[in-house]
């Protein structure tokens, strides 16, 4: 009689056992769309979260860029060069060349904005008052002359988006 006591609690402890597992199982089943819908809640908050990062950091490069674009105007030539500008005189020669190579930073600079744009890492309005400023530089004949001459080298739909607004004030 023991040994048939001993059998069925081993025959009893392997159901349920085997019982447990399928509760086990049943229950993770059970819950398994919720899991899921809870990783997919949590992974649109992380995703989220980075675009913020992303865009803050974009706008901090761009501040960056700027400040060493101004810094660099500090240069002698350059200050030499916008004077003349304003004072309607013929440049040097390598005043001339350093403001095209300024220019063409200047260029890049918005061009990469622009990109930044098409990618989402600029709102529209910050894209818009970029480019208004950017337009600015156009009042000056010489570097209208410029960016006639080098716009070849930009990206055609950043080209067609310049063009337009310099279009729209008859420039």
């Amino acid at each position: 009689m023991g040994i048939f006591l001993s059998l069925n609690n081993k025959e009893y402890s392997r159901q349920l056992h085997r019982m447990n597992l399928e509760l086990l199982a049943n229950i993770g089943t059970a819950l398994s769309p919720y899991l899921v819908l809870g990783s997919i809640f949590y992974l649109a908050l992380e995703l989220r979260q980075q675009n913020k990062v992303s865009k803050a950091a974009t706008r901090q490069e761009i501040a960056k860029a700027h400040q060493n674009l101004t810094l660099a105007s500090m240069d002698e030539r350059l200050i030499s060069a916008r004077i003349k500008f304003i004072k309607q005189e013929d440049l040097s020669e390598e005043e001339e060349h350093a403001w095209t190579v300024h220019l063409h930073a200047i260029f890049r600079a918005r061009e990469n904005h622009y990109y930044q744009f098409t990618a989402n890492m600029l709102d529209e309005e910050e894209w818009n008052a970029m480019l208004k400023g950017f337009i600015t530089l156009f009042e000056r004949p010489f570097n209208f002359e410029v960016w006639n001459r080098v716009k070849g080298t930009y990206s055609p739909k950043f080209v067609e988006i310049v063009d337009e607004e310099l279009t729209k004030l008859n420039i």
